[in-house]
């Protein structure tokens, strides 16, 4: 829908007012969203998704059970990375990245979705294979995408992206508010003390 929008809102200052030209539109309550990587972020969005009436799935490699099951409990763990991708209308990714994973959303993958899917990225870019992206997109295998991060940045000019019109990208901002922006200075400021303490740190990066 968001790149209907897009579309809409330009040509109704163009002049143009056909809501018929942006047919179909799907109701967000019917939608399955398929969520890869449930950690902090991932729980959170699979909670507002499912506020809106979605049917929300999800697969985990690090999937802890006793932490998320009693605050998840509306998520349907899949027990493969083909099932969430073959079943969701949306896609969203919400995974790190490290040397197992990357591009591994590729054109095989992008296949196994499922025709007219929406494909979201919101953690790094480097897990995803930009030309097979665009491809998928450019093809209309895929309706559309959005993506805030990816793999150089800023984005090159001869990106593949940047000729897909169906493609929505921003500079790496989902993260920023200017909440989220005091509360990043103050977390570091409570860690720094809580190394100079011998406590243990309460967002580690390498877990040990």
């Amino acid at each position: 829908m968001a790149d209907k929008v897009g579309k809409a809102k330009a040509e109704v200052h163009a002049g143009v007012w056909d809501y018929a030209r942006y047919i179909p539109v799907r109701r967000i309550s019917t939608l399955t969203v398929g969520i890869i990587g449930v950690g902090r972020i991932g729980s959170a969005f699979a909670k507002r998704v499912h506020a809106l009436g979605c049917k929300v799935i999800a697969y985990d490699i690090n999937y802890d059970h006793a932490k998320h099951d009693h605050e998840l409990g509306f998520v349907e763990l899949c027990d493969s990375l083909d099932d969430v991708l073959s079943r969701s209308d949306v896609i969203s990714l919400h995974c790190g990245l490290n040397a197992d994973n990357q591009h591994f959303m590729n054109k095989a993958n992008f296949a196994k979705m499922k025709p007219g899917a929406f494909f979201i990225n919101v953690s790094r870019g480097g897990l995803v294979n930009e030309p097979d992206l665009a491809e998928a997109v450019a093809s209309c295998h895929l309706t559309a995408a959005g993506i805030d991060v990816t793999c150089t940045e800023p984005l090159v000019a001869d990106s593949p992206l940047r000729k897909v019109e169906n493609i929505i990208i921003t500079p790496h901002m989902a993260w920023y508010a200017v909440e989220a922006a005091s509360d990043l200075k103050t977390k570091c400021a409570e860690e720094a003390v809580r190394g100079a303490l011998g406590q243990a740190p309460r967002c580690p990066v390498n877990k040990l």
